[in-house]
């Protein structure tokens, strides 16, 4: 009985509080894209709506998204807060439809056209990934993430070339980041340059990237090189790492 008393008074406060959250998103992309307003929109949305839902997802945001969903459609932040909690949960499907909804609203936003292109990536929708993230690196050609995603797009279409001139832009724009070392790697193993290969691998693994498929492809690389002393070492600790690894699995 109770619950049947507050739950009408609990839902309309969350109604309101969300409403007050959306309008402040709303006010944040209209004045200050980039700054401390935004940060607090965006924080706001979240603590709303969305954490309540992460605590029970499927039951908090099946009965409560119905009622405030229109609420959001005048929040780009709103809906790109509710596409990072299906990010968390590789709901890579229903994170693209609600970057979509976003930048119908804001289309020259370019962190909403990566994270968007980046969705279509993981949903093996290479082309559309490709088209969102070019419109992301001519709004803001900075953008490491872009470029690196461009070229793992492109290397999955057997445009290899074009795939290495992203790569290499991104080790530029970020070289601390070791995940790009490591795909550059493996683009240049593709390639035949083995010597690069190993080169970038090595660079990824001092940067702390730790991945089994990696280790081997390196002694793949060295062998290739008939260095097979360093081929033997990687195969034999792959091995003793990753004993039930598939190395036919996709990188």
């Amino acid at each position: 009985a109770l619950i049947l008393v507050t739950l009408p008074f609990a839902l309309l406060a969350h109604l309101i509080l969300l409403a007050g959250a959306h309008a402040m998103s709303l006010f944040a992309v209209l004045i200050a894209r980039r700054t401390w307003v935004s940060d607090i929109a965006r924080v706001l949305t979240f603590s709303v709506f969305f954490l309540p839902s992460l605590v029970n997802h499927r039951g908090t945001r099946e009965f409560i998204a119905p009622l405030i969903e229109p609420l959001a459609l005048f929040s780009p932040l709103g809906w790109a807060a509710r596409a990072a909690v299906y990010r968390a949960l590789r709901r890579w499907d229903a994170a693209a439809a609600d970057l979509e909804r976003a930048l119908a609203l804001a289309p020259s936003h370019a962190d909403l056209l990566l994270q968007l292109g980046i969705a279509r990536y993981h949903l093996e929708r290479f082309e559309p990934a490709l088209d969102a993230l070019r419109r992301a690196t001519e709004l803001d050609p900075a953008q490491a993430d872009a470029h690196q995603f461009l070229g793992l797009a492109l290397r999955r279409l057997d445009r290899r070339t074009d795939a290495l001139a992203h790569l290499d832009r991104a080790v530029r724009l970020r070289p601390d980041a070791p995940d790009a070392w490591a795909y550059r790697g493996i683009t240049r193993h593709e390639n035949g340059d083995f010597a690069g290969a190993v080169e970038d691998y090595g660079r990824a693994f001092q940067l702390g990237f730790d991945s089994p498929i990696f280790l081997a492809k390196r002694g793949e690389a060295y062998a290739s090189l008939k260095r097979y002393d360093l081929a033997r070492k990687d195969l034999t600790d792959f091995l003793a790492r990753y004993p039930d690894h598939d190395l036919a699995a996709p990188v």
